[in-house]
C-alpha cells in the first residue's frame, strides 16, 4: 500500500507492511548475459531522446529538457521521424520518460537538476486522441505533483534526492523511480492516474549501485525493467515477482550493458518477450543517439503465481461494491480525497450508497495472507 497525500491526504500502510517496505533492501547481484543489439543511429531533431514507448506497432519518444512539446513517432529500423505529434498548451520544462496503459499516454515532466522545481508535472493524453492527429495537435491532462520530504528548495545542481527520470504505469498507480545524485539509491513514489495537486511520500527505496534514467512494467512477465548508469557505465535492473508496490521484495538482477555508442541509456520500451527497445542520447563526445535492442535470458523471466489483481464491480457504482482478492477475509476502507476515513467493513462487499457521488480509494487488506492493495473507485 502507497502513503499519498492529496493536499491532507495520507495513507499509512499497515505496521507489518511498512517494515517490510522501509527495512528490506535488494539482495545485489550482476549478471551480464543479456544481449544487446544496436540497431540505428536516431534522427538528429531526437538527440536529446529521454523516454520510450512502443504502442500499436508505433515506437514513440520525446526529447528532454529545454526542446518543443512534441511526442516523435520513428522508423525502427533507419531512426528517422515518420510523425511527430504537439501537446498543446504545455512546455518541455524537462521531460524524462513516458509510459501507457490501456487507454491513456503519461508523460512525466520530472526532471530536476537542481532541486528548485516546484512545478513538476505528468501530462496525460488519450492514445487514441494521439493516434487520430498524427502530424497535428491534441490537449493533455494535468497531474501535479511534490514531494513532501522536500523542505529545502535553494538550487543544489546534482546535489540532492528529488530527481525523479523514471515513469511506470503499473496497475492502478503511476510509479516515479528517482535519481538521487546525493546517495545514489532510487527512491519509489506513486501516485493516481487522475488529474488533480498530490503531496508524495516515499513508500520504499532501492540500492542499485547507480543513477536511474528510465523504466518500464511489464504486465506478463510481472517485472519492472529499470535503465540507468554509474560512472560513464550503462545497466539494466530487472525487478521481478512484484506484490503490490513492494518493489523492495523483489528477486532482483542486475546487467552490465555493452552499447556501442552513448553511454547514457534513457529510454526503455516492451516491444516482445523477452525484447526492449533502448535509446541512448548524444553525447559531448560526438556519439550520436541511438537505438538497441536488449534481448533478456530466458532464465530470468518470471511470473508470479502469487499476485493477484483487485476486482471491483461494478465500477462506477451506486449502492454496493463488490471485490474479489486473495484467498481469506477481507477488510476493506474506504476514504476520500483528503484522507478522511468514510467506511470500513469485514466483508467482500461494502454499501456505499451513503457516499456523496465522486472518486475514492479502497483500501483492500485480505486478512489470511496478509496481502494489500490499494484501488480508486467512483460513486455515482
Amino acid at each position: 500500500m502507497y502513503l499519498l497525500q492529496h493536499k491532507h491526504l495520507r495513507f499509512l500502510t499497515v505496521p507489518t507492511f511498512a517494515t517490510a517496505l522501509l527495512s528490506i533492501l535488494v539482495s545485489f547481484s550482476t549478471i551480464s548475459c543479456q544481449t544487446t543489439r544496436f540497431i540505428t543511429t536516431l534522427d538528429s531533431k531526437m538527440k536529446e531522446t529521454s523516454g520510450l514507448i512502443y504502442l500499436r506497432g508505433a515506437l514513440i519518444t520525446h526529447n528532454d529538457s529545454g526542446n518543443k512539446a512534441y511526442l516523435y513517432v520513428i522508423d525502427t529500423a533507419t531512426g528517422k521521424v515518420r510523425h511527430k505529434v504537439k501537446i498543446k498548451g504545455v512546455d518541455n520544462v524537462d521531460w524524462e520518460d513516458i509510459c501507457h496503459d490501456g487507454q491513456f499516454i503519461y508523460i512525466g515532466d520530472t526532471g530536476n537538476n537542481r532541486g528548485t522545481r516546484r512545478d513538476l508535472t505528468i501530462y496525460k493524453v488519450s492514445i487514441a486522441d494521439l493516434f487520430d492527429h498524427l502530424d497535428g495537435k491534441i490537449s493533455a491532462q494535468v497531474i501535479h505533483y511534490d514531494y513532501r520530504e522536500q523542505r529545502d528548495f535553494s538550487s543544489r545542481n546534482h546535489k540532492h534526492n528529488f530527481d525523479a527520470e523514471a515513469l511506470i504505469a503499473y496497475r492502478d498507480s503511476l510509479i516515479l523511480f528517482t535519481k538521487n545524485w546525493a546517495n545514489h539509491k532510487t527512491y519509489i513514489y506513486a501516485l493516481p492516474k487522475m488529474p488533480g495537486e498530490y503531496h508524495l511520500s516515499r513508500i520504499d527505496s532501492l540500492d542499485v549501485g547507480g543513477l536511474i534514467t528510465g523504466g518500464v512494467y511489464d504486465a506478463n512477465q510481472n517485472r519492472i525493467l529499470l535503465s540507468g548508469y554509474l560512472s560513464s557505465e550503462p545497466f539494466l535492473v530487472e525487478l521481478g515477482d512484484l506484490e503490490h508496490l513492494k518493489f523492495s521484495n523483489a528477486t532482483y538482477h542486475k546487467f552490465k550493458l555493452f552499447v556501442s555508442s552513448s553511454t547514457q541509456t534513457e529510454g526503455i520500451a516492451l516491444y516482445r518477450k523477452d525484447k526492449y527497445f533502448l535509446s541512448g542520447e548524444s553525447d559531448n563526445m560526438g556519439h550520436p543517439a541511438s537505438l538497441y535492442e536488449v534481448t533478456l535470458p530466458k532464465t530470468t523471466s518470471t511470473v508470479s503465481s502469487k499476485i493477484r489483481e483487485v476486482k471491483l464491480f461494478p465500477n462506477p457504482a451506486n449502492t454496493r461494491l463488490q471485490v474479489q482478492f486473495g484467498e481469506g477475509p477481507l477488510t476493506l476502507t474506504v476514504y476520500d480525497l483528503w484522507g478522511r476515513q468514510m467506511i470500513k467493513t469485514g466483508a467482500s462487499s461494502i454499501r456505499i450508497d451513503s457516499l456523496p457521488p465522486g472518486v475514492y480509494y479502497l483500501h483492500v487488506l485480505d486478512t489470511r495472507q496478509m496481502r494489500d492493495a490499494v484501488v480508486t473507485f467512483r460513486k455515482e
